[in-house]
C-alpha cells in the first residue's frame, strides 16, 4: 500500500471546512457514546456497532454512516488493543473518551461501492445515499499517483495538522 498526502487546505472553502469540523464533532459523539455503553452497560462488539449506528441516526448527523462505522471499529481495535496488552501489562489502560469533541478527530472512510467517495475527472467526491457532499480537486501530482494505481484507492482520512487541513489517499500496490 502507498499513501499520497495532500494538503487542501488551500483546495477547501470555509463552508468545506466548517462541514469537515461537524462530521469530526459527530466522530467524537460516537465514539464517547459507544465507549460509555461499552463500560457501563454491556461489551458486545456487535452491540457496540448497532448503539453507534442508532446514535447517529437518532440525532440526524450530517457525517457519512460510513465514517461513524470506522470511528466505532477504531473504538473496538482500541479495546482488544486494551483487552490484549491487559493480559501481561497490569498497568493498561483502557480507552479514554475525548476531553474535548472540539479536538479535530481523523475521518476515514474506506472503499465502498454503494458509497463513500469517488474520483470524477480529478476531483475526490464524498458522497452518501448517491449524494455528493463534497467535492476536492485534486492536484496533477495526486491524479498521477492515481492513475499508476489505475484509481484503485484503499481509503482516504481527512486529519489536520498545524491548522492546515490534509488529505491522504491509501492506494493498492502499483498495477503491473
Amino acid at each position: 500500500m502507498k499513501t499520497c498526502k495532500v494538503k487542501i487546505d488551500n483546495l477547501l472553502s470555509s463552508q468545506d471546512k466548517m462541514k469537515l469540523w461537524s462530521w469530526s464533532y459527530d466522530q467524537a459523539k460516537i465514539y464517547n457514546q459507544v465507549l460509555q455503553y461499552a463500560k457501563e452497560v454491556n461489551f458486545d462488539y456487535k452491540q457496540m456497532h448497532l448503539v453507534g449506528k442508532n446514535y447517529r441516526n437518532e440525532l440526524d448527523m450530517s457525517s457519512p454512516a460510513k465514517m461513524s462505522q470506522n470511528t466505532v471499529i477504531r473504538l473496538i481495535n482500541n479495546w482488544k488493543g486494551f483487552l490484549s496488552l491487559r493480559k501481561t501489562d497490569d498497568t493498561a489502560r483502557a480507552p479514554s473518551r475525548f476531553a474535548s469533541t472540539w479536538n479535530f478527530q481523523p475521518l476515514i472512510i474506506d472503499y465502498n461501492s454503494g458509497s463513500g467517495f469517488k474520483i470524477k475527472e480529478g476531483k475526490l467526491e464524498l458522497r452518501a445515499d448517491y449524494k455528493s457532499f463534497l467535492s476536492i480537486q485534486l492536484p496533477d501530482y495526486a491524479i498521477e499517483q492515481l492513475e499508476a494505481v489505475d484509481g484503485s484507492i484503499v481509503e482516504i482520512k481527512f486529519h489536520i495538522c498545524d491548522g492546515d487541513f490534509y488529505l491522504y489517499l491509501t492506494l493498492k500496490d502499483e498495477v503491473n
